[in-house]
């Protein structure tokens, strides 16, 4: 853009500033407390802070969005409780991870792609246990959004088998590892999105890849 056709407020206060090249961030908040409690008060105050950021993202005419969501401690208990109900061999304290992943809602396909994961994790010495089917509410979404939604799983995931990678640091790495090969060997049209985090760390419940909880 010549300097002539720049506006007064780009002079006066951004003389450096492209005005082709102003553009935004996606909005975000935080919501702790300081104390560390958990608490479900928390995630409910969350929900309202994604609420009214509303207005930061993407929305076609069928009210279909461009994603959102919450980024979250993994939730130990339910996933005990969801593990015991699944009848998994997951033992009492006993060390685990938590892997999420987006996948074709297909029969086919997604037993193509639960395979390919397996193969993965087992070829990093990580065995996988069992896998949750999430809970989710597709009456919500926009016809768009509906037409394109992933089936979204949940693999738990045992500690490495060799032993040489007990600290907590190198198994997030063998979790990492395993995401960025299950990734690009995604075959097309689907991907495996996938979170793997141990449950001290951060749970994302909008996209995702696999994490780990003891």
């Amino acid at each position: 853009m010549p300097d002539g056709d720049r506006s007064l407020w780009v002079h006066r206060r951004a003389p450096d500033l492209d005005p082709w090249r102003e553009h935004d961030a996606c909005g975000v908040g935080f919501v702790a407390r300081a104390s560390g409690e958990q608490s479900h008060d928390i995630l409910t105050r969350a929900l309202q802070a994604v609420a009214r950021v509303a207005h930061r993202g993407a929305a076609s005419t069928d009210n279909s969005g461009d994603g959102a969501g919450l980024l979250t401690q993994i939730p130990r208990r339910l996933l005990a409780e969801e593990a015991a109900r699944l009848g998994l061999p997951l033992g009492a304290g006993q060390r685990f991870a938590l892997g999420v992943f987006f996948l074709p809602p297909e029969p086919a396909a997604l037993e193509r792609a639960t395979a390919l994961i397996e193969a993965v994790l087992r070829e990093e010495g990580l065995p996988v246990l069992g896998w949750r089917d999430v809970p989710t509410d597709a009456t919500l979404l926009g016809a768009s959004a509906r037409a394109t939604c992933p089936a979204i799983r949940q693999a738990f995931v045992a500690a490495p088998v060799d032993g040489g990678r007990a600290d907590e640091d190198a198994w997030e790495r063998a979790l990492y590892l395993a995401r960025r090969t299950i990734e690009p060997s995604s075959p097309r049209p689907w991907t495996a999105a996938a979170r793997m985090r141990t449950p001290g760390s951060a749970h994302s419940t909008s996209r995702g890849a696999p994490s780990s909880a003891a």
